[in-house]
């Protein structure tokens, strides 16, 4: 994934944590990314902030996501 995706989802991100099927297409669309890729992404995006959420071994954008 390049830095240009990578900042479009982490934005859309902190819109949205659970896009639904219609934004994820969009997010496909645009990205370029796979709807399978898209889909995983966001489920990894909120494990890594539920566990940062518990843990200290947060960067200060995953803070960010958090509060």
């Amino acid at each position: 994934m390049g830095y240009l995706h990578f900042s479009w989802m982490n934005r859309f991100f902190s819109i949205c944590g659970h896009p639904d099927d219609g934004q994820k297409r969009h997010l496909s669309e645009t990205t370029g990314l796979g709807l399978d890729q898209v889909k995983f992404w966001f489920q990894n995006k909120r494990t890594q902030v539920k566990v940062c959420s518990k843990t200290l071994l947060c960067t200060d954008e995953q803070k960010s996501l958090v509060e």
